[in-house]
C-alpha cells in the first residue's frame, strides 16, 4: 500500500466513553475497513501529521513489523518545567515496570 492509497480513521470519544474504549473503537474500525496499518495519536497537535510518513516508511519497505515514536519532551518548548519533570519520572516506572528502554510513556505505536 502507498502513503497516497492510506484511509485516515478517527475516532471521536463523548464524555461517556472512556479513552480505551475510544481507541478500541477506532482500532476496530480501521481494522474493519481493511487497514494495513494503523497510526494512533492524540488529538492534541503534539504530533505533526506530516511527519507520519517518516516512522512508517519501515513498515512499508519491510523492515519493521511495529514502529514506536518518542516525543521530544525535554526539548519541547510548550511543556513546562513541572510537565517535563512528571513526564520523566512516569516514563521512568513504564521503564521499569516493563523492562524496556522506553523514552516516552505516552509513545506512538505503528503497528500493521
Amino acid at each position: 500500500m502507498s502513503l497516497s492509497q492510506m484511509v485516515l480513521t478517527t475516532s471521536s470519544a463523548s464524555s461517556t466513553i472512556k479513552v480505551d474504549q475510544s481507541f478500541m473503537a477506532g482500532l476496530e474500525a480501521s481494522l474493519r475497513a481493511g487497514a494495513d496499518i494503523i497510526v494512533n495519536t492524540d488529538a492534541d497537535n503534539q504530533y505533526c501529521a506530516a511527519d507520519i510518513p517518516a516512522p512508517i516508511e519501515p513498515i512499508l519497505r519491510g523492515d519493521a513489523d511495529m514502529v514506536i515514536g518518542a516525543r521530544p519532551v525535554q526539548q519541547s518548548k510548550r511543556f513546562s518545567p513541572l510537565k517535563k519533570r512528571l513526564q520523566a519520572i512516569g516514563s521512568s516506572f513504564v521503564r521499569m515496570a516493563s523492562q524496556t528502554e522506553i523514552l516516552d510513556a505516552l509513545q506512538v505505536v505503528f503497528v500493521p
